[in-house]
């Protein structure tokens, strides 16, 4: 897990531009540093840590280093070829690195490193852009071929490691985070106004198209290659798409107990992969369903190994805020160390300038103070990997709302038995009469189970309602912005997160299923809960009321614009209504301290 920055530039550019692009990410990789510079007039290329700040070049290479396998100075990045003619720099693990090593020795590469960031330039150098097909990670790359002078980004599956660019006809830039962009002088920080508009109003900042909120910044899309051409006197640039689900059929003929066997070896070998390291891996648990399940399964392979695993649990005094009723007894059951941590109003409050400035973009509640805890805590116990749960629940269906989406799946095709059926069990378990209604009836009325398209492709396969909600999460809905809160505020504390949900083999399974296997008997991720049975805790594992990372909010408004006249007038300016939810009040406090610490322009 690293920081990037790369630099293309038909006008020479001062090293110092790209040393400050690398050096302002230093948390994402305190290990170690390295620079690759090539100026195209003279053809030579200046590496290392002691190039000059005035040194002009027109390609360059700039990499912060996180050590986590092979912790010599052999990992040390840029790495290039024997030959001279690629380069790399990569933020990100390729968790398969092993076999696809040993494959490729045998097809006659040699390797002088045990890093899988070596391993990633020998499979570019044998396939070409084919070879992210064979990866299973997550990463954020750059591979610069010199002699056809051309530089090719890629992105993971899922978005789970963060990339970014700046273009115009002579400038091609890149990094890991936004921030880093705007140390380029010439960078205009207008702000994207219709992407403001829906993030104040709905929440939404993380799009397909990749839009930033600042208008001239894009984030590369996940699943996605680009390649920047040097040709003539102008950059040109295509991106590529590498990846989209893909659909077994054959699956919806075999039983219930067959798939269930077939998922928990999935599931197994993901976090099996995901362990793989040259330093200690611990796990953040809240006392749900997806964090405990890959806890005891983590717990259960390391301890095997005779190697411990400690946990990391956040809580905030008061029955709403506290799981470690749940932790405790997950603990007790699988021998696991867990180190407790919370905060208070006034500690949020001194905090709340430095997360925004390491979130690069407004955040939609406080949840994420309780993350940014989680790994504080982690970084001070010495933990250096952390697993963690996200893309459970937009793959198996986890949020309330997929109960409706399968309503009206069953409605829509008829099937009223079994609609019957979990209509009795919903009820039962949720008691949520007046909210059930009026929701359905607004679903309802959008007219979607009349055979209306959906708004957004689907790939070929996936069908019924439920399934296309799932892959709707999963590509267009809030997961993107998740894994930026969950990049950065890991990352701040020089902390790698391994997600073993979002192994794209598992993703393949679990949308290939039926919706039957994950919503049944008013449970969600059934699937999920019947693998765990003698694995995990009943009480852990039938729980209803979902979680998560939580923080209170209403207090700490009001605590925020009680302290800031600043902030309190700006909050009254923007604010026409006479009333505002919680929520919508977050947003527009967070936006007012995001624009004081980005400064945009063309508000």
């Amino acid at each position: 897990m690293c920081g990037i920055a790369g630099v293309i530039s038909f006008q020479k550019k001062p090293f110092s531009i790209l040393k400050k692009m690398t050096d302002l990410v230093d948390y994402r990789g305190p290990d170690d540093y390295g620079y690759m510079c090539y100026d195209i007039t003279e053809r030579e290329c200046e590496t290392g840590k002691g190039i000059s700040p005035d040194y002009l070049f027109n390609i360059g290479l700039g990499h912060r280093r996180l050590s986590i396998i092979d912790l010599s100075e052999k990992g040390c990045q840029p790495i290039k070829s024997p030959d001279g003619q690629y380069w790399i720099i990569y933020n990100g693990e390729v968790y398969n690195y092993i076999e696809l090593r040993e494959n490729l020795k045998k097809e006659g590469s040699t390797f002088s490193t045990d890093t899988d960031t070596e391993v990633i330039l020998n499979a570019y150098m044998k396939y070409g852009a084919e070879c992210f097909n064979l990866f299973n990670g997550m990463w954020a790359l750059a591979i610069f071929d010199l002699n056809k002078m051309e530089m090719v980004l890629s992105r993971d599956r899922f978005g789970i490691k963060p990339l970014y660019y700046y273009y115009d006809s002579n400038t091609f830039l890149f990094s890991s985070e936004i921030k880093q962009l705007l140390v380029y002088p010439a960078i205009n920080r207008n702000i994207d106004k219709g992407l403001l508009n829906d993030y104040l109003g709905f929440g939404k900042i993380e799009n397909p198209g990749g839009s930033t909120l600042f208008e001239h910044i894009k984030a590369l899309q996940p699943s996605y290659s680009m390649k920047i051409k040097i040709t003539g006197d102008r950059l040109r640039y295509e991106s590529k798409r590498f990846y989209n689900i893909k659909i077994d059929s054959t699956l919806t003929s075999s039983n219930e107990g067959t798939l269930s066997e077939q998922f928990m070896e999935l599931f197994k070998d993901s976090i099996k992969l995901r362990l793989r390291s040259d330093v200690e891996i611990g796990s953040c648990i809240s006392g749900g369903m997806d964090s405990t399940s890959i806890a005891s399964l983590a717990s259960e392979q390391l301890h095997a190994e005779n190697n411990r695993f400690r946990g990391v649990n956040f809580f905030y005094k008061g029955k709403t805020y506290d799981e470690r009723e749940y932790v405790r007894l997950f603990a007790h059951e699988q021998n696991t160390e867990i180190s407790y941590v919370t905060f208070s109003i006034e500690e949020m409050k001194n905090q709340i300038e430095k997360i925004i400035w390491h979130q690069d973009m407004p955040f939609v509640s406080t949840s994420i103070f309780a993350q940014w805890s989680v790994f504080r805590k982690a970084k001070e116990i010495g933990l250096k990997v952390m697993l963690d749960g996200q893309g459970a629940d937009e793959l198996f269906g986890g949020y309330d709302p997929f109960f409706y989406s399968y309503f009206l799946e069953l409605l829509g095709t008829k099937n009223y038995k079994r609609l019957t059926n979990e209509l009795f069990f919903y009820f039962l378990y949720h008691r949520h009469f007046k909210l059930f209604f009026s929701t359905l009836w607004n679903e309802i009325k959008k007219d979607r189970i009349k055979g209306q398209k959906s708004s957004y492709s689907v790939p070929e396969g996936i069908t019924g309602r439920f399934n296309r909600d799932c892959y709707s999460h999963l590509t267009y809905g809030n997961l993107e912005s998740l894994l930026r809160y969950e990049d950065r505020n890991s990352m701040s504390h020089s902390i790698e997160t391994r997600l073993p949900f979002l192994d794209f083999r598992i993703v393949n399974f679990i949308m290939s299923l039926s919706s039957s296997l994950k919503i049944k008997g008013g449970y969600t991720k059934h699937i999920l809960r019947n693998c765990m049975i003698n694995k995990l805790p009943d009480k852990i594992r039938m729980r209803q009321n979902k979680m998560g990372f939580t923080a209170p909010m209403n207090s700490f408004i009001k605590r925020l614009i009680k302290d800031d006249n600043e902030l309190s007038y700006e909050i009254k300016t923007l604010n026409n209504s006479t009333f505002l939810s919680c929520q919508r009040q977050w947003r527009l406090v967070c936006y007012v301290l995001w624009k004081r610490a980005f400064k945009p322009t063309g508000i």
